[in-house]
């Protein structure tokens, strides 16, 4: 008669596993839900006392908790329509970060400064900097462009190849 012992430590290693797989999954996601009322804040605070200033004092309440569900159903709208985040991520990462690190603040030295007599190595340096940010900016911008178009193609080919299968 054949052991199995192997095979029962092999289902209990197994339904361990999901155990804690399923353990994890759950606190994290208690952690975005209780941090995603702190990582709201800001967005909030700036969106909503704009259109409470035109709401009467009994329509602010509800108006306050209506866009509030409507910011978090967008985020959600958002979440579900952009299934890999990973490339968007990467394209507004590349645009946005080069500009605001490395373009606009040595412009914005050259512009503020000028009056008061930049010296031509500040000069030279703060063209260098923007000049390093620009061909980033045009880099990044490129290659995640690029991985987007390479992963909905591929995805497109798949999709038209099992189309054929069938």
């Amino acid at each position: 008669m054949p052991s199995y012992h192997w095979l029962l430590h092999n289902v209990q290693y197994l339904v361990s596993s999901i155990r804690t797989y399923q353990g994890v999954k759950l606190l994290y996601s208690f952690g975005i839900f209780i941090t995603f009322a702190l990582q709201f804040y800001v967005p909030a605070e700036i969106l909503i006392p704009p259109v409470l200033a035109r709401v009467s004092v009994r329509w602010e309440r509800p108006v306050d908790m209506l866009l509030r569900t409507v910011l978090v159903l967008f985020t959600c709208a958002l979440a579900i329509l952009i299934p890999e985040l990973d490339l968007v991520i990467s394209l507004v990462g590349s645009v946005s970060s080069s500009f605001l690190a490395l373009i606009f603040p040595p412009i914005l030295q050259i512009l503020t400064f000028h009056t008061e007599g930049l010296s031509p190595l500040v000069t030279i340096k703060n063209a260098a900097i923007s000049l390093i940010g620009l061909i980033g900016f045009i880099t990044g911008t490129y290659i995640a462009i690029e991985k987007i178009i390479e992963r909905n193609g591929l995805k497109s080919t798949e999709a038209f190849s099992s189309f054929m299968v069938q």
